[in-house]
């Protein structure tokens, strides 16, 4: 059997805390988002892009950004959303 290691994450300690799946990743590169998106495409997902500020990551609430893409396949467009909410909430 593995040994499981243990996340030493304190509400205590801000700087541990982590929200979400995708909190415990590294930061990802442009090429690794795409890849993500891409998998999320062909799996036949609808993309949705949400955000928030840092300070509230804990909330229940995040802000949706426009609308879900449903029935978008069109990596590129979505990648083009992203970084259109990124420009415009520079800090989440």
């Amino acid at each position: 059997m593995s040994n499981v290691q243990d996340y030493p994450s304190r509400l205590s300690d801000p700087a541990s805390r982590r929200m979400g799946t995708f909190s415990y990743l590294p930061p990802m590169t442009p090429d690794e988002i795409r890849a993500q998106v891409d998998w999320i495409v062909q799996n036949g997902w609808n993309p949705g892009i949400e955000h928030t500020e840092p300070q509230f990551a804990r909330s229940n609430y995040w802000y949706m950004w426009k609308l879900p893409m449903f029935g978008e396949t069109d990596v590129d467009a979505i990648m083009a959303e992203l970084e259109a909410c990124h420009a415009a909430n520079p800090g989440n």
